[in-house]
């Protein structure tokens, strides 16, 4: 336990008085006691000399908030929005009945930086428990958890402090509860979702992928669902079971002996998008306690389907439509009441890598959630490998398509569409061509790959078997429309890929050239620090050290 300084205790008790039965407190830095807390608690988590832009950063927020430029941020229970939540909290039966806690941050629009500092604080005494940390650069999501220190409390709370900036600029300085401290009997299992689909490539994934279907699906990434319903609003399948050491108390009520937690968060983009009371209420009618096993809590929330004899029921987010840039990171929180009157907890949750690196019992991790990566605009007219153009809209998988490279051809894998939202761009070349993409699509060009986003008037492109350059660059904005992509396997090496084709005689990446790029790019620290602000720049240099030593 780390024993506070009675100044902290006293502005814990100052700022717990300001949120009362909140959860949640954005800052006004022009309180000199709140900007002394957030300070203290700043300098407390982090090595403020090697990120010396926290404290810049919070500076920066109290000097606009002064001047009556940095207002409250807003959210939305409709949209992609901010989010800042303390996803766990309980004992590990699995280490010792030590306290645990994780977190997570995400910004919509995504973060220049992001700082979590979390810790779990005894009621009784005002000893901090446990406490962990993350910082993240130029990203969308920043996950956070506790240290492992011994603790067996029950009257407990955790706060996360977040702050940094977010990608246009905006301060984040803002404070996070959470109270609901539940016993954990024991580390619940958890089935893997089931796919249901026509041909399952990995029979249990939970991965989906928005669009037509298709005959063969990309190696070594798990699309299982699919469908085409014309309005590609939100939904994802879950179906699987939670068995625990306890008899659930009947009847299952929601709100009462059954608690639901579901969101899913945009990795691409940032911001989390989470179900609305009314669809959650429907989404609760799909969980049942096992027939057979009073211990077992079933959830059937199947997807749509053309081959299977199942209800087309899956977890709806409202009327909103996926963006057409979407890897989304599901998580569902499920908390039950038991027979003897404690609690029971399981959470299923996307991470990238699959690790199960969670202090908590309990959690399921699966993949992240793909339904399309950066798009081209519908009537986009795609070179087929027998020389002729198709819009790309029209494309199905297996057929094969240019790729651009010595006149290859390439095989379609699988094909998607989504719906775009934003600015776009309008790119004409000086052989007279001219197409409409996302800013984040890849082009090719001599030196190699660049985003729509990096082209200028006289750059040169690779196009189909020439070379020519940019004469307009034009941005779009509020561009509204139907986006399309490819994926490819090359046909005459299966252990590589084609990752492009021509398209308006352009030649393009497919959906994982540009991810491979995304990450070229998250992983160099020129470009890095070319997004953000120099003040940042001392701070990138520590988040890539400490990312080396990882």
């Amino acid at each position: 336990m780390t024993e506070p300084t009675n100044r902290e205790k006293e502005l814990q008790t100052y700022i717990d008085g300001l949120m009362g039965d909140a959860e949640h407190l954005d800052f006004d830095l022009t309180d000199p006691k709140q900007y002394e807390y957030a300070r203290l608690m700043a300098e407390k988590g982090f090595d403020t000399e090697r990120y010396p832009g926290i404290l810049k950063t919070l500076d920066l927020h109290r000097d606009m908030q002064e001047k009556g430029e940095a207002g409250i941020e807003s959210t939305s229970d409709n949209s992609f929005a901010n989010n800042y939540q303390i996803t766990g909290l309980s004992t590990t039966v699995t280490n010792n009945n030590n306290i645990a806690s994780n977190g997570l941050g995400t910004v919509a629009g995504g973060y220049n930086s992001l700082n979590l500092f979390l810790f779990v604080k005894d009621n009784t005494t005002g000893d901090t428990v446990v406490q962990g940390t993350n910082s993240g650069i130029k990203d969308t999501v920043l996950n956070v958890a506790t240290n492992s220190a011994a603790a067996n409390l029950q009257n407990v709370t955790a706060y996360m402090q977040v702050g940094g900036t977010a990608a246009d600029g905006t301060p984040i300085n803002t404070l996070k509860k959470y109270t609901a401290l539940y016993e954990t009997e024991s580390d619940p299992t958890i089935t893997q979702p089931v796919a249901y689909c026509s041909n399952p490539f990995v029979p249990n994934a939970i991965n989906i992928a928005m669009g037509r279907p298709w005959s063969d699906k990309q190696r070594g990434v798990r699309y299982d669902y699919s469908w085409d319903d014309g309005s590609m609003a939100g939904k994802v399948p879950l179906v699987g079971s939670v068995t625990f050491k306890k008899d659930i108390k009947t009847p299952l009520a929601l709100n009462n002996t059954l608690l639901l937690q579901i969101n899913v968060t945009n990795k691409s983009n940032g911001g989390t998008l989470s179900i609305t009371p009314q669809n959650l209420g429907t989404v609760a009618g799909a969980f049942s306690i096992d027939g057979s096993n009073p211990k077992q809590l079933n959830f059937s929330l199947h997807a749509p389907t053309t081959s299977e004899p199942t209800p087309d029921n899956p977890i709806v987010f409202t009327d909103v439509t996926w963006p057409s840039d979407l890897i989304a990171l599901f998580y569902c929180s499920m908390l039950v009441q038991f027979t003897d009157g404690t609690y029971g907890s399981a959470i299923v949750q996307s991470v990238e890598g699959g690790t199960d690196d969670d202090p908590l019992d309990g959690v399921l991790n699966i993949d992240p959630i793909s339904f399309i990566y950066h798009c081209l605009a519908e009537g986009t007219k795609v070179t087929m490998a027998n020389g002729t153009q198709k819009p790309i809209e029209e494309i199905v998988a297996g057929e094969e398509v240019l790729t651009g490279e010595n006149n290859e051809a390439a095989l379609v894998e699988f094909t998607n569409k989504g719906a775009h939202f934003g600015a776009a761009i309008l790119i004409k070349s000086a052989d007279g061509n001219k197409i409409i993409a996302s800013r984040e699509h890849v082009f090719i060009s001599p030196e190699g790959i660049k985003h729509a986003y990096d082209l200028r008037r006289g750059d040169v492109l690779l196009m189909e078997n020439k070379q020519s350059q940019i004469t307009d660059v034009t941005t779009l904005p509020d561009y509204e429309g139907i986006f399309y992509n490819l994926g490819l396997k090359s046909k005459t090496n299966n252990a590589g890929r084609i990752e492009t084709f021509v398209a308006n005689r352009f030649v393009v990446g497919d959906i994982m050239a540009q991810r491979k790029q995304t990450e070229i790019n998250r992983n160099d620290i020129s470009w890095v620090k070319s997004q953000v602000p120099e003040y940042l720049h001392t701070d990138v240099d520590s988040y890539f050290e400490d990312k080396s030593l990882k």
